[in-house]
């Protein structure tokens, strides 16, 4: 069995776009084609870069923002060419150094583990590598993507996919154990000293000499490899952008691994290790590729993403193995307390020797040969199964093997010779002696080996590490296979399954010379072949057994007193039996003759019926055929509903479903205590010391700080929606949704509103001057370069999302809906104003880009508004804009009045009063925010106060665990549906096959009891349960589709087609049968009366029940959230989709219990005393002798019994001349009878029925 488990599903990350400068992708060029109404195609005429008179050439870099080459701009410009013209090409880490890498974890591990000698020393540095050559110079960063800079006398970080270009981040490396001993090893040197003055730990120098001390315990590395190495990682740097003192701006690059490493002995080692990150997959390495020149650089380290893992596809892969297992051991531990409560009463006077066999003889009467196969095939599941543990060393966790005790080891495996002891069961038919006398031995012998071979060969896992991805829909998503673990294997089950198939098959070898037939003598028929083969009585009376009560118990015979009175309860007949011979502490079990030995002819003036009482009977049995495959084909058609219906445990149909801290320890943040840890600073100065601020603030940072107070201090208040705001948002959409679902007319005005991809609309006050915006979060500083606002919109609002960028803004839009259209006319009470009061032209000015298009939507808004929407009270929405008012909800702007004006920071109410018309653009953004796409969030400072709108927060791509829709269950389910149905198709085969043997000779009431009487004989009940119950559950549960009326798509409740009902009520009646079966014991020779018309009233009523009351789904919309860990996980539930029933499920369930209850009591009211049995012979089962019909069936003192009727009842017979070998699968033993070789019954006959019947006793 293979199980897909998902190691990391992560949601689709988004970065800061700060390579946009290298190289702008598609959309981009599309965009600012389209912006500046030129074109990308060389030769047109209206090429970007033509430069004639009439369009002159633009300069891509200064569109992009960078209008002055100078400091790093320059630098890159000159040194590896124009920006916007740089491929990034990853470059994928060599084959040899990942294998060199892998060879040394290997070997570090061999060489290394289990020995703490110098380990405990071996500490983590963190250090700050800087080449020998760059000293004494300032450095501007080495991300060759920004555009701006701050200078430090460290060096800065290498690029990243989530550099921002914002912070100053001194270029670091984590040396771990794993780090020095690589760096050591490969050099194969003592590593220096020196290293210590690129760290600040007090550790460094133990660490570096334990580093060295443990290098000498591992082989050395051929020199012709590290030469290797050097040339498969030759020409991978890093950069810096630096100056000296008194020199202009460059691009320094400095390769990881010098040409000697006497030229930098230090940095060797720091090659080595960044080396060992770039084949560990802690940074990349990418070749930035320009029209000047080329450089390959090495990225800065990438923390790893924390995704936490479930486990639940794989634990509900067997958990439902794991409880039939549960459920047999219960049975047995159960039946061990009756015998102990037994062996109790009668003061310990068993015999032991039963005892012995208890697994054999109770396993073949209380679980059965399929529970006892199942039990030994999942021991072999056990036993062929790697045993791991998940172990931890020092800072590694591996797998490790972990066997089986010797205890557990004997335990799983006498567990799996349950499968030996049910396959002896099956031989005992044909070699009982031989497998009485060898099968124990053969059984121990088994055990034997399969504990030996279980400690001397466990199973060795075998892993693979092979990792392939493939996209999807090229960029938006990728998929990776890292490789598989096999921890089982299928070559040692099926050697362990041969094994158990020599132990079944030798003891029938050994025994069969001396193979006698069946014996025909007086046996117990209460006692299956098991029982009768390896039951050791306490004495034996010629056909009569003496058992001990314990024993009986073992063997499904359950003795007790009532009233003065013995009983016998046969488990397997399900019968009651008085008891009046047994004696004391012992029972006696007489034996009891299946035929007369030779059947007595019948002669043709025998009793029979009359003529036209002979013809009914034919009649009868014809329609007992045609109705034996009318239920083969429900039962069939079945299979189809429940192939649809059982595709997931939900039973819905068509259901288809990703550190470096600052610290402050030894201080104190009671601000009285004398060990504050900010006192004589601020917070401020600490931001700006752990390089969080830059120093000094920015021109837009400090404006931050005189709005609202020094930086530390300022608080952020989430602000949730008004509970009056977003009941009125959900009544619109209500009120919106139900009327373009009902009325098609309406759909279609409402599709006539005409979206936009984006909308930029702005205020009054900022679009009239057309200020320049340098950004509007105060999260971030400004941009270097402005945006014309009355044109661009806003840029870059607050956000938790997108980074801050120093040189490119993020442009903040509207991606409007027809929905904001209608929400944002009603909200601001442009939908309710006479024709004469609309000025569209004045409203669409706050949308400067897109005047014409703005017109047309909001005249067809106002349209659909005024029509369809007109049930809002004025009050109400007049209640829900003082609620906004209230809240005081801004927009944020960096802005210059004009060129040579200074940076002012602006911000303004997004419902001003004294702009009503902007009200119906600014309900636009407030709509976002009532459905979760923008925040609203004020900022608290020791100044003042600003409540701010975000920025458009995309929805989260989020993968959605395939755990979270199981199928086992349902799989379980379907296959017992199907198991269940090719049985009863058996059965109905075998019954048709002898009705025309015998050509229509059969006793046709009999076969309308095909599933009463076969069902329970030859599916057994656990099975027939489950089919019933899978049917009940499927009429508990409502279906529930996506589908799309017109444009619409909406959950629609799927009514069950009524074919569908009949067939599954059909199915419910194997429950009425289960129920029946089980009532046996009390309602005995009643049930005839009223089985029949039981199992009608049953399906009518539950097919009426459901068609006429079906389940309807439950939905609920309740968000609660809770945080499992502070600051790292919130969990949330959203609500509850209820789609199934349970009080209709025992409804139906007691349903049919009550018809059967009801029925019973009618007809023992309408009857009177109980009828007479027809037949009392322990061959048939319980069923059997209750429901068919015996009448006329009998000559003397035998029952003839028509082979149709005996094969529903699990006696399959064949006649050979002058005898009939039956096989009883009940008891699994086989009874031969023979039979005069003339009869006076004539083929056509009154008695000719009874001439190919099969002969019992009465």
């Amino acid at each position: 069995m293979q199980q897909s488990y998902t190691l990391k599903a992560l949601d689709q990350v988004t970065g800061p776009w700060s390579s946009q400068s290298l190289f702008w992708m598609p959309l981009n060029d599309l965009y600012c084609g389209m912006t500046m109404n030129r074109s990308f195609v060389r030769g047109t005429s209206r090429f970007f870069g033509a430069n004639i008179s009439a369009l002159p050439a633009i300069n891509l870099e200064a569109w992009q923002g960078i209008k002055v080459l100078s400091g790093v701009t320059k630098a890159l410009h000159e040194s590896l060419g124009p920006y916007l013209s740089i491929d990034s090409l990853y470059i994928a880490p060599p084959n040899a150094l990942v294998s060199a890498v892998s060879t040394f974890q290997h070997t570090l591990r061999t060489e290394l583990d289990g020995s703490t000698y110098g380990r405990a020393e071996l500490l983590e540095l963190s250090v700050n590598p800087q080449p020998l050559l760059w000293r004494n110079l300032t450095f501007y960063g080495g991300d060759p993507s920004c555009t701006s800079s701050s200078s430090s006398s460290f060096v800065q970080d290498q690029f990243g996919f989530f550099n921002d270009c914002t912070r100053v981040i001194p270029f670091g490396l984590i040396l771990t154990e794993a780090h020095l001993l690589w760096a050591a090893w490969v050099t194969a040197q003592p590593l220096p000293s020196s290293i210590c003055t690129y760290s600040t730990a007090i550790h460094c120098v133990t660490s570096i000499a334990a580093a060295t001390s443990l290098q000498a315990n591992l082989p050395p590395l051929p020199d012709a490899l590290v030469s290797t190495l050097r040339a498969a990682t030759q020409g991978v740097n890093i950069m810096q952008f630096a100056s000296s003192s008194n020199a202009t701006m460059q691009l320094l690059t400095q390769p990881l691994l010098p040409h000697s490493d006497k030229d930098d002995d230090v940095w060797t080692v720091f090659g080595w290790c960044l080396l060992h990150d770039w084949a560990m997959g802690t940074r990349e390495v990418v070749s930035f590729q320009g029209d000047v020149a080329s450089m390959t650089l090495l990225s800065s380290a990438y923390d790893s993403q924390a995704h936490v893992t479930s486990n639940a596809a794989l634990q509900v892969a067997t958990s439902h193995l794991y409880y039939v297992v549960l459920a047999s051991s219960c049975v047995l531990v159960v039946l061990g307390g009756i015998l102990l409560l037994h062996a109790i009463h009668c003061g310990f006077r068993l015999h032991s020797s039963n005892l012995w066999r208890f697994n054999r003889l109770a396993g073949g009467v209380w679980l059965g040969r399929a529970l006892m196969a199942f039990r030994g095939l999942t021991a072999l599941v056990l036993q062929s199964t790697s045993q791991l543990a998940l172990r931890r060393q020092n800072s590694d966790s591996f797998l490790v093997l972990a066997p089986r005790s010797w205890l557990d080891t004997a335990i799983v495996a006498s567990e799996a010779t349950w499968l030996s002891y049910s396959l002896h069961e099956l031989l005992l038919v044909g070699w009982p002696n031989a497998i009485v006398t060898y099968g124990p031995t053969a059984s121990l012998a088994l055990w034997v080996v399969l504990c030996a071979l279980d400690v001397a060969l466990p199973v060795l896992p075998v892993a693979s590490i092979q990792r392939t991805c493939v996209g999807n829909d090229m960029d938006y998503g990728l998929a990776c296979s890292a490789g598989s673990l096999e921890v089982g294997s299928l070559a040692r089950f099926l050697f362990l399954l041969g094994l158990e198939l020599v132990a079944a098959i030798v003891p029938a070898v050994l025994g069969g010379r001396r193979r006698r037939p069946p014996s025909a003598a007086h046996q117990s028929l209460l006692l299956p072949a098991v029982s009768q083969a390896f039951l050791v009585p306490v004495s034996t009376h010629g056909s009569t057994i003496t058992v001990d009560k314990a024993s009986c118990v073992l063997v499904g015979l359950l003795p007790f007193r009532w009233f003065g009175v013995r009983y016998v309860f046969a488990l397997r007949s399900w019968t009651l039996l008085l008891d009046s011979t047994s004696i004391g502490d012992v029972v006696l079990l007489e034996g009891h003759a299946p035929n007369a030995g030779a059947a007595p002819m019948v002669a043709d003036d025998a009793p029979g019926p009359t003529r036209l009482l002979y013809r009914a009977r034919r009649v009868v049995a014809a329609a007992g055929f045609v109705y034996m495959v009318s239920s083969i084909v429900s039962s069939v058609s079945f299979l189809e509903i429940s192939r649809v219906n059982l595709s997931n445990d939900f039973f819905w149909p068509n259901f288809n479903v990703t550190g470096h801290h600052a610290r402050i320890g030894g201080g104190s943040l009671l601000r009285n205590s004398a060990r504050f840890a900010f006192q004589n600073t601020t917070l401020q100065v600490v931001l700006t010391d752990s390089k969080v601020l830059n120093a000094p603030l920015s021109a837009g940072l400090s404006l931050i700080t005189h709005e609202l107070g020094p930086f530390g201090v300022i608080d952020t208040v989430y602000m949730p929606v008004p509970t009056l705001v977003s009941a009125l948002v959900r009544a619109i959409l209500r009120a919106t949704r139900s009327v373009i679902a009902a009325n098609s007319t309406a759909q279609a005005d409402f599709l006539k509103i005409a979206t936009l991809s984006a909308s930029y609309p702005i205020p009054r006050i900022w679009g009239g001057p057309n200020y320049a915006s340098f950004g509007g979060s105060p999260l971030c500083a400004e941009y270097s370069n402005g945006q014309p606002v009355g044109t661009a919109g806003f840029s870059s609002l607050p956000s938790f999302d997108f980074p801050c960028s120093s040189s490119s803004s993020a442009i903040a839009r509207i991606i409007p809906t027809r929905q904001h259209y209608l929400t944002s006319a009603v909200l601001s009470g442009l939908g309710f104003k006479t024709a004469s009061q609309i000025d569209v032209p004045r409203t669409c000015v706050y949308d400067a880009n897109n005047k014409a298009a703005c017109a047309a939507y909001v005249t067809k808004t106002l349209v659909f508004v005024t029509t369809y929407l007109t049930g809002f009270d004025a009050s109400t929405i007049a209640s829900v804009h003082a609620a906004l008012l209230t809240l005081d909800i801004r927009f944020m702007l960096y802005a210059r009045l004009n060129t040579t004006s200074p940076l002012t920071l602006l911000h303004t109410p997004v419902l001003d009063l004294q702009d009503a018309n902007f009200w119906f653009f600014g309900y636009m953004y407030l709509y976002d925010w009532v459905l979760g796409y923008r925040e609203v969030v004020s900022f608290q400072g020791d100044v003042g106060t600003l409540t701010l709108l975000s920025d458009l927060q995309p929805a989260l791509l989020q993968q959605v665990p395939t755990d979270l829709v199981t199928t086992n269950a349902a799989v379980y389910c379907r296959l017992a549906v199907s198991y269940v149905s090719c049985v009863m198709l058996l059965v109905a085969t075998l019954a048709t096959g002898y009705l025309v043997r015998s050509r229509n000779h059969v006793e046709g009431l009999n076969m309308f009891e095909l599933c009463r009487v076969g069902g329970i004989v030859w599916v057994g009940r656990p099975l027939l349960l489950l089919r019933s119950l899978t049917a009940v559950a499927l009429l508990s549960t409502v279906s529930i589709d996506l589908v799309r009326v017109g444009s619409v798509s909406m959950f629609y409740t799927v009514a069950t087609p009524w074919h569908k009902v009949a067939l599954a009520a059909t199915e419910v009646t194997w429950l009425s049968a289960i129920v029946t079966d089980l009532g046996l014991v009390a309602t005995q020779t009643y049930a005839s009366y009223y089985v029949t018309l039981n199992s009608a009233l049953v399906w009518v009523s539950v097919a009426t029940l459901t068609l006429f009351s079906p389940v309807t789904a439950q939905m609920t919309l309740a968000r609660q959230c809770a945080l499992v860990d502070v600051d790292f996980d919130v969990r949330c539930d959203s609500g509850s989709l209820g789609i199934g029933s349970f009080p209709r499920f025992l409804q139906l369930v007691l349903l049919v219990v009550a018809w059967n209850v009801l029925s019973f009591l009618a007809v023992r009211r309408l009857v009177g005393p109980p009828p007479a049995l027809g037949v009392r012979s322990h061959l048939l089962s319980a069923n059997a002798r209750y429901l068919y019909n015996h009448s006329l069936r009998t000559h003397g003192d035998v029952y003839y019994l028509d082979r149709a009727s005996a094969a529903i009842d699990g006696i399959l017979t064949l006649r050979r001349r002058d005898s009939v070998v039956a096989l009883d699968l009940k008891l699994w033993r086989c009874f031969i009878t023979h039979i005069a070789t003339t009869t006076h019954a004539q083929k056509g006959g009154p008695r000719a029925d009874l001439t190919d019947a099969y002969p019992i006793m009465y």
